[in-house]
């Protein structure tokens, strides 16, 4: 019988994973907000991705570009919904794909190039205020007997 292997353990409340040169490569922090979590993954001394969950539970993940801007950001919010944005270059959106609260999915592509002006310049059709199921007010239909 083979012996069994003791589990060790290190418990921490942020840990910061460095490179012989010393520079951070990742970090994992639970020390900003007692219910936040931040994982970040670093590349030339710069975060390029960063996985959160927020002090309501939602989590986030957010990709930045060699600038450090973002450039593509998803995650779930509890009054907007879970959904993916994408940014240009400089870190401006200019595309939401999402499924608001309501259950109905959308895409707005958007306008950013003037400072501090953001201007739709497509959305799609909210139509119907709630998504219904396919079986929402329909009845079942009668099983048929198994034939021999």
């Amino acid at each position: 019988m083979p012996a069994k292997r003791k589990i060790k353990e290190v418990r921490a409340n942020r840990f910061v994973l460095e490179d012989s040169k010393g520079r951070t490569k990742a970090l994992l922090d639970a020390s900003i907000d007692d219910e936040m979590v931040l994982f970040q993954m670093y590349h030339e001394e710069r975060s390029m991705i960063e996985a959160s969950i927020d002090p309501n539970g939602s989590p986030h993940l957010v990709l930045f570009n060699k600038a450090g801007k973002t450039a593509v950001g998803m995650g779930i919010d509890e009054s907007f919904g879970w959904g993916i944005s994408m940014n240009d270059s400089e870190g401006r959106p200019v595309c939401f794909i999402f499924v608001g609260s309501d259950g109905i999915p959308r895409i707005r592509l958007l306008d950013a190039t003037e400072p501090r002006k953001v201007r739709t310049l497509w959305a799609s059709p909210t139509g119907k205020r709630t998504r219904k199921t396919e079986t929402a007010g329909k009845k079942p239909r009668p099983s048929k007997p198994a034939s021999q």
